[in-house]
């Protein structure tokens, strides 16, 4: 009997063990120019983050621990920082690039966050649109007369319009995705 209550305990916690593995996501860095220091991976849970501090060795770091469900989090360096997406699961994460260009690091990995830079890739020519209607001379032309005032804001206007409609195309996308 006590040698069946031990093998069921054992049992028991090896399962308890095997689960909490494949729960696990973990995150490994190379980021080249990044000095031997430690760095901050901020998680945001409720109104206050919960914060790791991760040795970096020649620009390489990793990280591990359970995340409840995808959520932005930000990497923090000493002068810079970077914000993306982290998985949930058993999910290994990839970070690399180089330390003086931040925003072309690399995540691979996540599917939240392949989400994510989707959504950012198909706006992205709207938002060239938009900027472009605030180029110097486009701007200081468009304000020369009351007349082409007008039709510079109605251009405005059609551009934002057109935003915020492939906006909601898309996040009725993603939901739809993601109850799935």
């Amino acid at each position: 009997m006590k040698k069946s209550l031990i093998l069921i305990v054992a049992v028991f916690c090896f399962m308890k063990t095997k689960a909490f593995a494949n729960d696990t996501t973990r995150i490994v860095g190379n980021i080249v120019g990044l000095k031997d220091s430690v760095i901050a991976l901020s998680i945001p849970i409720l109104d206050s983050p919960e914060i790791y501090r991760i040795g970096v060795k020649n620009g390489m770091f990793k990280w591990k621990g359970v995340v409840s469900q995808p959520e932005r989090v930000f990497l923090l360096m000493k002068t810079h920082y970077m914000k993306f997406y982290i998985d949930t699961g058993n999910a290994l994460i990839h970070i690399n690039g180089n330390a003086d260009s931040i925003s072309h690091i690399r995540v691979t990995g996540s599917k939240p966050q392949d989400d994510y830079e989707f959504y950012e890739n198909s706006i992205e020519g709207e938002w060239n649109r938009y900027d472009a209607l605030y180029e110097d001379n486009v701007y200081k032309e468009a304000h020369r007369d009351e007349n082409a005032e007008a039709i510079w804001g109605n251009k405005r206007s059609r551009v934002l319009s057109e935003i915020n409609e492939k906006q909601k195309i898309l996040s009725l996308l993603i939901r739809q995705a993601l109850s799935v």
